[in-house]
């Protein structure tokens, strides 16, 4: 996450949206008093099991500003995130554990080579970016799928041309992973996804993959 100052913007970073690209760019834009913990600047305020992280939720934050800090940026500046369709996110969360072994799961000793059995297990990390920033928390969502037309809505100044210049953690997924091709015959993982994330479906307009 990020709260930037200059733009009055407090960015909350979702998982396996390009947060990371977007995140190192809008710290471009901050100044020495923001908060940016992916560059360990001004993150350390802890009190009561609460610290600013990469993914910290909007509940934490809320909490953070307005009870420790005593700050009334949660309700003065904007809150935004990027969402991207779930089908898509549990396929990057797959091929991002099976290259670092972490990030969405506690046993790291448990190696997975078939992503069926993997999201069988693990459906419920889809609700990782909902808690992160939920829809209703939101004053505007960046669509990954609509990445160039958004990012420019928010009239920042070259802020997407310099994220479209900036690639981080990319080539992990291979391009022959897609939606059709993943979820092809998963009918279970395909409801239970559906299930698990019918409120972004719906909000967003989301295409679900086809059975066969």
């Amino acid at each position: 996450m990020i709260i930037c100052h200059p733009l009055k913007l407090i960015f909350f970073k979702t998982c396996k949206t390009g947060g990371t690209s977007f995140e190192y760019v809008l710290s471009k834009y901050c100044s020495d008093d923001c908060i940016v913990p992916i560059l360990k600047k001004n993150h350390n305020n802890k009190e009561n099991g609460y610290k600013f992280r990469n993914h910290t939720t909007t509940k934490e934050a809320k909490y953070m500003i307005e009870n420790i800090m005593n700050e009334k940026w949660y309700d003065e500046y904007k809150k935004i995130c990027i969402h991207r369709n779930p089908f898509e996110v549990f396929i990057s969360m797959f091929y991002d554990v099976l290259a670092f072994n972490n990030g969405f799961i506690n046993d790291k000793s448990i190696k997975y080579t078939e992503f069926y059995k993997w999201a069988i297990e693990h459906f419920n990390q889809l609700k990782l970016n909902t808690d992160i920033a939920p829809i209703e928390d939101m004053d505007f969502i960046i669509r990954y799928e609509y990445m160039k037309e958004d990012i420019k809505k928010l009239n920042i100044d070259n802020l997407w041309e310099k994220y479209s210049t900036t690639l981080i953690k990319t080539d992990i997924r291979p391009k022959e992973s897609t939606v059709e091709k993943m979820y092809k015959g998963q009918r279970e993982l395909i409801d239970l996804i559906c299930e698990r994330c019918k409120k972004e479906i719906e909000y967003f307009n989301y295409k679900i993959p086809l059975y066969n």
